[in-house]
């Protein structure tokens, strides 16, 4: 629809036969409202997250990809085809997650329906979303793998050569996580700025004009 953005992100140098291909159909068919813009970083990531309201995905192969835990932390409901990220993170129905055949016509029906919601039920799922990835917050992992490394010390499993690694391996995943949390305490914080500033009126919700 006229009253909806659209925002393409992504390496546009690495992707840019692709990123051609995407320019003559938007020019083909006079989408305005369809803009492609370059790969992100830091505060400009973060601000790309504030002002939108959904994530939209048609990749059918993303390993470990981050933007599926970002969004989820930023409160941004997931429209996307199935992949192993999303196998691995979405769960309990939280987001729209549809299978890897999918029609390109089916998909956009199926992104229209889910996007045209009331304000509550809005906030609802994004507070859901936002919930759903509280188990990757570093205070909630560590615990275990220190439980999981005592236990194989104990247990006299690991040499003292396999300790030394072990111990450096979850000194670095925690280095990871915590930078992890980082990054997701960033966007929890700018989605509780957005929507005290939108109001949670439709017009913004909805990311319409």
């Amino acid at each position: 629809p006229n009253n909806y953005q659209l925002y393409l992100y992504g390496n546009i140098e690495s992707g840019i036969r692709y990123v051609r291909s995407l320019r003559r159909k938007i020019n083909k068919f006079k989408l305005a409202n369809v803009k492609i813009n370059d790969y992100l970083q830091n505060n400009a990531l973060l601000k790309a997250y504030e002002n939108s309201h959904y994530l939209i995905s048609s990749s059918t192969k993303e390993v470990q990809s981050l933007v599926i835990p970002e969004a989820l932390a930023s409160g941004k409901p997931i429209i996307s085809l199935r992949n192993e990220t999303t196998d691995d993170v979405i769960k309990d129905n939280v987001c729209l997650i549809l299978p890897q055949s999918t029609p390109a016509k089916i998909f956009a029906q199926k992104l229209k329906n889910y996007v045209t919601k009331t304000n509550k039920k809005y906030l609802k799922l994004a507070t859901k979303c936002r919930n759903s990835v509280n188990k990757f917050d570093i205070r909630n992992v560590t615990p275990h793998i220190v439980e999981l490394y005592s236990e194989a010390i104990k247990n006299n499993d690991l040499t003292m050569d396999q300790n030394t690694f072990i111990l450096k391996v979850f000194l670095i995943f925690s280095m990871i996580l915590g930078s992890l949390e980082t990054i997701l305490a960033n966007f929890i914080d700018i989605e509780d700025k957005t929507l005290n500033k939108i109001g949670l009126s439709p017009k913004n919700v909805l990311s319409r004009k």
